[in-house]
């Protein structure tokens, strides 16, 4: 269930607010300067700092294509692999699509495998069936 941003801003307002006057009422000293409304900011402004990994995004889009054309999915897991390293070197978003991508990535080449093995398995009977009719040409 997502919430709406606004009610999720009121309720971290009212939450520091009632701490605020918790820690106020108890005569702590060390109180910070600023109101409830500055933190609510500062809090919401450093999660949409935070930015997903470009390179984790395309890998899922290249995981989804690959589902369908295979050398799509070999791409997915290179973009894949370097988007996991780059989220964790620059404390980007976007490690679960990355993680996906691969997963994806592998079923696709799972599914590529299964319909190679089908498609000889296909012609081999054919041939098998026409090998005398081709025999007495």
């Amino acid at each position: 269930m997502v919430s709406h941003p606004k009610k999720t801003e009121e309720y971290i307002k009212a939450e520091l607010h009632q701490i605020h006057q918790d820690l106020s009422e108890e005569g702590e000293k060390d109180l910070p300067k600023k109101s409830a409304e500055q933190l609510a900011e500062e809090h919401s402004a450093s999660l949409s700092k935070k930015k997903t990994s470009e390179l984790c995004v395309a890998a899922f889009l290249l995981s989804l294509f690959g589902l369908i054309f295979p050398p799509f999915a070999l791409l997915a897991i290179i973009f894949a692999i370097s988007g996991l390293m780059q989220s964790s070197r620059a404390e980007l978003r976007g490690k679960t699509l990355a993680i996906l991508a691969i997963i994806f990535s592998l079923i696709g080449f799972v599914i590529a495998l299964f319909l190679v093995i089908f498609a000889v398995e296909f012609v081999k009977g054919i041939l098998n069936e026409l090998g005398p009719v081709l025999s007495q040409l």
